[in-house]
């Protein structure tokens, strides 16, 4: 099934495919040329979504009947069109020390996880080691979920929470998660089938308040993987990821120090962008052609 979205002029394709190539092993996503293809999971099966770049549109192509009802809004939501990204630069185009670097990437926008889930899910494995290390867990991870679609070649849609419960515990440290984030993780998704402790949007501050304190209340979940979880699950663009590496060695230059800010003055310095500080994380991540966890 295929669907046409017309884009805004200043989409930026390129930050989007950029998002996906992060596994250069492609076992769940993969980028030929000006396609991104993903493989989901939607009601317990995986199924394959395409998007394809074409000027200034992009075709939407969805393997299973069950995408069609949903796929506008799941397209939107991923490709972060929906973002406020006109009354951000509005605010900010002319800013003392980041203005340039906004108007030269005007119309970025923040790509989406399929769904919070694996926002939530990514964060855990990414806390305080490297993208590249997360990446390898993340393929093992999903590899040993084993949601397979067979095709030309062989791809495996990003598991639900049932499917890692199904791993355990100790199928989780084989695919090398700490002890520690074992535990985390079946405990998130233990408490999402028991409870539903993900909302299916955020679209207030209240919402992303309570949505914070539920999660701050589970052992082995903090600030960053919160931060991140409603950036990449909810395009709640208020989040301060001023503790992220790269967010401070990309600051850097454009406040002329010798070394990457504190992750107290990064805090500080991003509260001038509320209600968009994680919008503006983006653009810093964009400056050094770095995607983000």
């Amino acid at each position: 099934m295929t669907l046409l979205i017309t884009l805004p002029d200043n989409f930026s394709a390129d930050a989007f495919l950029s998002f996906h190539r992060r596994d250069a092993q492609a076992i769940s996503e993969f980028v030929e040329a000006n396609t991104l293809y993903k493989a989901v999971m939607l009601k317990g099966s995986p199924l394959m979504m395409s998007f394809t770049f074409i000027n200034d549109a992009v075709e939407l192509r969805c393997s299973g009947t069950e995408l069609i009802e949903g796929r506008q809004r799941l397209a939107n939501h991923m490709l972060g069109l929906n973002q406020p990204t006109d009354e951000f630069e509005a605010h900010f185009v002319g800013h003392r020390d980041v203005g340039d670097l906004i108007k030269k990437q005007s119309g970025l926008r923040v790509p989406q996880s399929s769904t919070p889930f694996e926002a939530l899910s990514w964060a855990i494995m990414g806390q305080q080691i490297s993208v590249a290390a997360a990446v390898s867990i993340r393929r093992r991870m999903i590899i040993a979920a084993g949601q397979a679609l067979v095709g030309e070649r062989v791809h495996y849609a990003y598991p639900e929470p049932t499917c890692l419960l199904a791993l355990g515990h100790d199928g989780l440290k084989a695919c090398g998660f700490s002890e520690s984030k074992a535990a985390t993780m079946i405990r998130v998704c233990q408490l999402i089938i028991d409870h539903q402790v993900l909302p299916e949007s955020v679209s207030s501050s209240q919402e992303a308040d309570a949505l914070e304190s539920v999660l701050a209340a589970i052992k082995g979940i903090g600030p960053w993987t919160i931060s991140y979880t409603l950036l990449r699950g909810y395009a709640w663009l208020d989040g301060s990821l001023h503790g992220d590496v790269a967010v401070r060695r990309n600051l850097q230059p454009y406040l002329s120090l010798g070394v990457p800010p504190t992750a107290k003055a990064t805090e500080m310095w991003l509260a001038e962008f509320s209600p968009w500080r994680a919008l503006m994380a983006a653009h810093l991540w964009q400056s050094q052609s770095v995607s983000g966890f």
